[in-house]
This record gives structure tokens, C-alpha cells and sequence, in this order.
């Protein structure tokens, strides 16, 4: 990591709660954000810890790093402003599209249950390995194992 971005020593108390895995991807994220030309400040370090700790949620986060990147952001506090958002008196209100009803879908009924073939005997190996490519469901594996038992006693 490029020493201008080791933020955890820069802010140490803010990574102290962090497990590792955690607080190496809360540096990377914030490396990336100077690496695009954002270079984080403590505020914005603080809410991404917050966030990866769950002390907020992913909608607060958002919410605050808009504030802060609009300006309306308390200065005093680093908490977010109330935003008036109401359409502006000119400004129609923005109306989500309906989506159309979809078309009736037709029942299908299954034909009178018949009596079902007798599906050929896998030895051990082959019912093992059609299980776990998941050509046959656990009931035919299983039906199949005991099958074989009930044939070699």
C-alpha cells in the first residue's frame, strides 16, 4: 500500500474494532477512492467503518456520503442535513411507470399417475457418481442402495 494512503495509521482508533479481513477491505476501499482522484477524509473513513460494522445501514451510509458530497452535510456534527426532498412547486412529481398485468397463465393438469417404469440398477460406483453430477435425485440413489443391499444378502 502506497504510505500516503495508510490510513490505519492515520486514524489508528477508527480500525480498532475491525476484524482483519474487514479492515483490509476498508483500506483497499479507501486506497481506491484516492486512487480515483476522491482522497478520503476521516468522515468518510468513519462512515465506511461504521457501515462494515453494521452500525448503520447501507441506505444511512448512503445517504450521509451523498450529503457530504451535495453539502449538505452539519459541519459541526458531520451528520447529514435534512434534505427537503418535495418536488419543487414547477417541478411535476416523478411518477413510476405501471407495469402491465401479465397474461393468464393455463393450468396444466398431469395425466393419471401410471405406474413409473422400473428404472435400471446402478451398481455402487455408478450410482454414486450419478448423485453428484446430479443425474439421479437422492430418493433414486438411496432406493438404488438399497436395492444392491437387499441383493448381496
Amino acid at each position: 500500500m502506497n504510505p500516503e494512503h495508510d490510513y490505519a495509521s492515520r486514524w489508528p482508533a477508527l480500525f480498532e474494532d475491525l476484524p482483519a479481513h474487514t479492515r483490509d477491505a476498508v483500506l483497499r476501499s479507501l486506497a481506491k477512492s484516492a486512487g480515483e482522484g476522491a482522497p478520503p477524509r476521516e468522515t468518510d473513513a468513519r462512515l465506511l467503518v461504521d457501515f462494515a460494522l453494521g452500525r448503520i445501514t447501507a441506505h444511512e451510509y448512503t445517504q450521509r456520503v451523498l450529503a457530504r458530497l451535495t453539502g449538505t452535510i452539519d459541519a459541526a456534527t458531520g451528520d447529514a442535513a435534512t434534505v427537503d426532498e418535495s418536488p419543487v412547486d414547477d417541478e411535476p412529481a416523478y411518477e413510476a411507470p405501471v407495469a402491465p398485468e401479465p397474461p393468464p397463465v393455463a393450468r396444466v393438469v398431469p395425466p393419471a399417475a401410471s405406474k413409473p417404469e422400473a428404472e435400471p440398477l446402478l451398481d455402487h460406483e455408478a450410482a454414486a457418481v450419478a448423485f453428484v453430477r446430479g443425474d439421479i435425485t437422492v430418493e433414486r440413489y438411496l432406493q438404488n442402495v438399497r436395492k444392491l443391499r437387499n441383493l448381496s444378502i
